[in-house]
C-alpha cells in the first residue's frame, strides 16, 4: 500500500496537493458530493485537520485527529458537539459500535497523551476556519509557523486507509438508492 506524502513531517505538498491525495487515497476525490450539506465544511475543516497533523484516516487515528482539533486548532468545541449529535455521525458511530470505540479510546492513551504534550508545545493554534488562506502553503512551513511537531513514526507505522466515516456512510446509501 501506498504511504502517503503528507504523513512525512517534513512534506513539501502544498496543503492543497495533500487534501487532494488524501481524497485520492480514499477513493473520494469529490470530497464532498455525498455528504449532508450542513456537514460539508466541517469534513472539509477535519480533512485538513488529517494532512497538517499527520493523521491517517483509519479509526484509530481518528481518535488523535480528534485530540488535535480540540488542542491544536481554534475550532470550537460546540461545533465539534454540533458535528457529533448530526444523525449521520450518530449512524456511523452506531455501526462502529460504542464498546469498540471505547476500547479505541483506551489503547490510545499512550499515544494521546503524546499528543496532547506536542499540541501544548505549539507555537499558536492552527485557525482550521482560515484554512483557504493556507492552501498554497507547503505543510512543512506550516507545521513549522505552527510549531507543530510530528514525529517519524506516523510513516512509518502501518498504513492502512479506510476512509472518512461519514463519507463512507453516505457513499453506502447512495448504493443502495441505486439499487
Amino acid at each position: 500500500m501506498e504511504i502517503p506524502k503528507y504523513l512525512d513531517p517534513t512534506s513539501k505538498q502544498t496543503l492543497n496537493e495533500a487534501l487532494q491525495e488524501l481524497r485520492r487515497l480514499e477513493g473520494t476525490d469529490d470530497a464532498v458530493v455525498n455528504l449532508a450539506p450542513e456537514l460539508r465544511s466541517d469534513i472539509e475543516i477535519h480533512d485538513v485537520i488529517h494532512v497538517l497533523f499527520a493523521c491517517k484516516t483509519n479509526l484509530a487515528s481518528e481518535v488523535i485527529a480528534h485530540i488535535w482539533t480540540v488542542f491544536g486548532t481554534t475550532y470550537n468545541v460546540q461545533e465539534m458537539v454540533r458535528v457529533n449529535m448530526h444523525q449521520d455521525h450518530r449512524d456511523v458511530l452506531a455501526r462502529i459500535g460504542h464498546i469498540r470505540l471505547l476500547r479505541m479510546w483506551i489503547y490510545r492513551i499512550p499515544e494521546i497523551l503524546q499528543t496532547l504534550y506536542r499540541a501544548n508545545r505549539m507555537v499558536k493554534r492552527f485557525p482550521v476556519q482560515e484554512y483557504a488562506r493556507y492552501l498554497d502553503k507547503q505543510l512543512m512551513e506550516i507545521r513549522e509557523e505552527f510549531g507543530i511537531g510530528l514525529t517519524a513514526s506516523s510513516i512509518t507505522q502501518e498504513t492502512q486507509h479506510s476512509g472518512a466515516a461519514l463519507r463512507t456512510l453516505h457513499q453506502d446509501k447512495r448504493i443502495k438508492q441505486a439499487l
